[in-house]
C-alpha cells in the first residue's frame, strides 16, 4: 500500500525507514540497518537524532542503580533527568519512535553486541518509561545475559562482563536478579498510564511476570476489575462453574455471593454435572434467580419435586427446559401445580422434548401471563392437542416444532384462537391442517412474523386462508419447497370451495392483498409473478423491503407439473420480476434456476440471474442455491458476483474443491465473504431476548 506522503510525510518516511531497517536485519547488514534507523529518527521531528551509542557506561550504571532499587519509582524518575555524563536524554511519545530505537536493539542483539542491547533498551525505557516496549526489550536480553550462566557461551560471557563492568557491580556480585526489579517497575510504571490504548506488548511483560513467578503476575481480577466488568464476564459462565468460582479463595467467595445481578441467570448445561453444592445455592439465591435452564436434564432428572420447587421461586420469570431422553410420562399427575396456579408468573417458556403432560401443566400455570412459548422435539400422535392448552392471552411469540415425519397436525384457528395478541409465529416439523369453513376468530391483526420452517407440511385442503387479514406483518419465510400451489392458498382472499375437493379448483383471488410493512420475504415455492406483485408491490413502493429471497421451482418441479408457473424456465427476471427493482433492498436471494435450453438437460445457466442483481445497486448480501448443479456450474455465477463493488456477502453450498479454493481465494482479495451454508441460510428465532 503506497503511503500519502502529503498527508503525513513525518509517519510514512519513520514507517519506510523502519521497513527498510527489518529488511536489513535480516540479511544480517547491521551497519546499514543502523543508518535507516538513524533516518527514522531524524524524520520524527521530534528534535533528538542521537542514539546516544557512544555513551553506554553511564547510562547502564545510573539505570541498573534505579533497577536494583527497592522504590518503585526509582527508574522512572532516572528516566526524567539527565545521565551523569550531562546528556539529557530525549523524551518523544511518537510510538514509531520507539519502534524505531526497539529495532536498534534488536539489531545489535541479533549482532550479539549485548552490552551496547542492553544500553539501546534502558535508552527505549527513557524514551517513555510508561510504555511497555522498553521493559520488555530489556527483560529479553538481560535474560539471555544471565540465563545459565554456569556454561554461557564465550562471546556472551564478554557482554555480560562488559555490562558489569559499566553498571559498577562487581564481577562477583550476580545480576540475575535483573530480570524480575525490571518487570516489577515495568508494571508500576506502565499501570499509571491508564489512559492509552494497549498493546501487545503490554501482554508480554504480564507473561513475563507469569513466567518468573511473581507475585505481580498472579494479578487477582476480584481485586482489580470494577465489580460491572466482573458480572459481564462471569455471565458467560454457566452455573455450575460459577458455583466451582465460589471456593477459589475467601474474596471470590464474597465478590460472587453478593452479585444478585450474576445470579439472576442460572443455565445448568451439557454435560455439566450441576454438584453437591447446587441444592444450597438454589436456597440462598431463591429471591435472585430470575431465569432458569437445563440444556439437558440427563443430570438434573425433572422430577415432579424439582419441577414444583422451580415454579416456586417467587422472581422466576423465564424457564428453560430440554432434555433428550424425557423421564416416563406417567411420572407426571393431572393437576400437579394447580396449588401454584396465580403464583406462578413465567413470562418465557421453552421446552425441548419434555413429556406433554408436563408441558400442558406448565402451561397451565401460567397460561394468563406467558408471553414467549416455545415447544420443540414433540413427538406427538396428535398435535391438534394443542388446543388443550386453553385461552393464552399474553402471548406474543410462540415456535412449535415437531418431528420431520408429521404424525399429526394443528389447525391455525386453534393456534389463533388459544393466542389471538400473537405477534411471531415460527412453525416447522408439523402439519397444518385445514382451517374451519367458519373459524370462531378475528384474524391475527397483530401477527409482525411467521416462519414455515422446511419439514412443515401444509394440508392440500387448506380450505380459508388467513394471511392476507395480516396487515401488519413486517416478515413472512415460507421455506418448504414443492408446494407452490398451497403456498399460493395461503394469500388467496375469500376462496369458496363449490364443494370441490381441493381450493385450487375454486380459483384465487389476491386483489385485497397489502403489505405495505413487509421487509422480508422468503419463499422456497415458485410463486406467480403476479401474486408477487400482489404481495410485494406495497412495500416495495414505500421502500420497506429490505430482504427478497424467491425460487424459481426448476430443480424441485418436473417440466410436466402443472404447479409450477416456472417450468422450462419461462419466467424470466428482469422480463417478469421488474416490480422488484429496489434501491432499498440490502439481501437477495434464489433457489432453483436454471435458463439451460430444454434440450440440453445436464447444462446449467444462470446469467438471467445476474443480470437481475445488477439491478439492485444496494445489495450487500446474496444467497444462490440453484439446485442439484455441478460445483463449476455455480462457479459461473459466483464469479461475475464477485466483481459488483456494492456486494460483500455470498451464500452458497455447491461450490467443492478446487472451485472452492478458487473462489475463496478471488473473494479474499476482493475483500468479500463467502460462505458454504448448507441448504438455506436458516431464519432466526430469540425466544429469551
Amino acid at each position: 500500500m503506497a503511503f500519502n506522503t502529503l498527508q503525513h510525510p513525518p509517519e510514512a518516511e519513520m514507517r519506510l525507514k523502519i521497513n527498510e531497517a527489518r529488511s536489513h536485519i535480516a540479511d544480517e547488514q547491521y551497519t546499514r540497518a543502523v543508518a535507516s534507523i538513524q533516518a527514522a529518527v531524524v524524520a520524527c521531528g521530534c528534535g533528538s537524532n542521537d542514539l546516544h551509542l557512544g555513551k553506554r557506561a553511564c547510562n547502564v550504571a545510573q539505570c541498573v542503580r534505579a533497577v536494583l532499587s527497592s522504590e518503585n519509582d526509582a527508574l522512572e524518575r532516572v528516566a526524567g533527568g539527565p545521565c551523569t555524563c550531562g546528556f539529557a536524554w530525549p523524551s518523544c511519545g511518537q510510538s514509531l519512535h520507539a519502534e524505531a530505537i526497539d529495532e536498534l536493539a534488536k539489531c545489535l542483539e541479533q549482532a550479539g553486541r549485548l552490552a551496547a542491547a542492553f544500553s539501546v533498551a534502558l535508552g527505549l525505557i527513557r524514551l517513555n518509561p510508561y510504555e511497555p516496549m522498553g521493559y520488555c526489550r530489556a527483560v529479553r536480553i538481560a535474560r539471555r545475559l544471565w540465563s545459565g550462566a554456569a556454561n554461557l557461551p564465550p562471546a556472551v560471557a564478554r557482554e555480560r562482563a562488559v555490562v558489569a563492568k559499566d553498571s559498577g557491580v562487581s564481577s562477583g556480585q550476580p545480576l540475575g536478579d535483573l530480570s524480575k526489579p525490571l518487570v516489577r517497575k515495568g508494571l508500576h510504571s506502565v499501570g499509571k498510564n491508564s489512559n492509552r490504548c494497549r498493546s501487545q506488548y503490554d501482554i508480554i511483560l504480564n507473561k513475563m511476570a507469569a513466567s518468573l513467578r511473581m507475585p505481580e503476575g498472579l494479578r487477582d481480577p476480584m481485586k482489580e476489575l470494577p465489580r460491572e466488568i466482573l458480572t459481564q464476564i462471569f455471565s458467560y459462565m454457566e452455573t455450575p462453574a460459577l458455583i466451582g468460582c465460589l471456593f477459589v479463595s475467601k474474596t471470590w467467595a464474597q465478590v460472587l455471593t453478593r452479585d444478585s445481578v450474576l445470579w439472576a441467570q442460572v443455565i445448568l448445561g451439557r454435560p455439566g454435572n450441576p454438584g453437591r453444592n447446587l441444592g444450597s445455592f438454589l436456597n440462598r439465591h431463591s429471591q435472585d434467580i430470575k431465569t432458569f435452564s437445563v440444556n439437558n436434564s440427563r443430570d438434573f432428572p425433572l422430577t415432579p419435586e424439582r419441577v414444583r420447587y422451580l415454579m416456586a421461586l417467587p422472581r422466576l420469570k423465564r424457564l428453560h427446559l430440554s432434555t433428550s431422553k424425557p423421564l416416563t410420562p406417567q411420572i407426571y399427575a393431572e393437576g400437579m401445580l394447580n396449588d401454584l396456579r396465580g403464583k406462578s408468573r413465567l413470562t418465557h417458556l421453552r421446552v425441548s422434548g419434555i413429556s406433554w403432560t408436563l408441558v400442558r401443566e406448565l402451561i397451565a400455570c401460567n397460561g394468563q401471563t406467558l408471553q414467549v412459548l416455545d415447544i420443540t422435539d414433540q413427538i406427538l400422535i396428535r398435535w391438534y392437542d394443542f388446543s388443550s392448552l386453553g385461552l393464552l392471552p399474553q402471548v406474543r411469540k410462540l415456535r412449535l416444532v415437531g418431528s420431520r415425519t408429521p404424525r399429526g397436525g394443528v389447525t391455525m384457528d386453534r393456534i389463533m384462537s388459544s393466542c389471538p395478541k400473537l405477534r411471531d409465529l415460527y412453525v416447522d416439523g408439523i402439519e397444518l391442517e385445514p382451517l374451519h369453513s367458519t373459524p370462531n376468530h378475528e384474524g391475527w391483526n397483530d401477527l409482525r412474523s411467521i416462519v414455515l420452517g422446511q419439514h412443515t407440511n401444509l394440508a392440500p385442503r387448506l380450505y380459508v386462508p388467513f394471511l392476507y387479514e395480516c396487515t401488519k406483518l413486517e416478515s413472512i419465510e415460507i421455506l418448504i419447497p414443492e408446494l407452490t400451489a398451497h403456498c399460493e392458498a395461503l394469500f388467496a382472499v375469500g376462496t369458496e370451495t363449490d364443494g370441490s375437493e381441493s381450493v385450487f379448483d375454486a380459483g384465487f383471488n389476491y386483489d385485497r392483498l397489502s403489505f405495505p410493512r413487509l421487509k422480508v420475504f422468503r419463499c422456497r415455492s415458485a410463486l406467480h409473478p403476479t401474486l408477487l406483485e400482489h404481495i410485494l408491490s406495497s412495500a416495495i413502493t414505500s421502500g420497506v423491503l429490505q430482504h427478497l429471497e424467491l425460487s424459481m421451482g426448476h430443480s424441485v418441479y418436473g417440466s410436466n407439473t402443472v404447479t409450477n408457473p416456472n417450468a422450462n424456465g419461462n419466467i424470466i427476471p428482469m422480463r417478469d420480476l421488474t416490480f422488484t427493482l429496489s434501491d432499498n433492498i440490502l439481501t437477495l436471494g434464489l433457489h432453483d434456476f436454471n435458463w439451460a435450453p430444454h434440450d440440453n438437460s445436464s447444462g446449467f445457466d444462470g446469467a438471467p440471474f445476474v443480470d437481475w442483481v445488477k439491478q439492485f445497486p444496494s445489495v450487500e448480501t446474496v444467497s444462490i442455491y440453484p439446485g442439484a448443479y455441478s460445483s463449476a456450474a455455480m462457479v459461473s455465477v459466483v464469479r461475475p458476483l464477485l466483481a459488483f463493488d456494492n456486494i460483500k456477502v455470498i451464500n452458497q453450498d455447491r461450490l467443492t474443491g478446487v472451485d472452492w479454493d478458487e473462489v475463496k481465494k478471488r473473494a479474499k482479495a476482493r475483500g468479500k465473504q463467502i460462505n458454504h451454508i448448507k441448504d438455506l441460510v436458516p431464519p432466526k428465532w430469540e425466544s429469551f431476548d
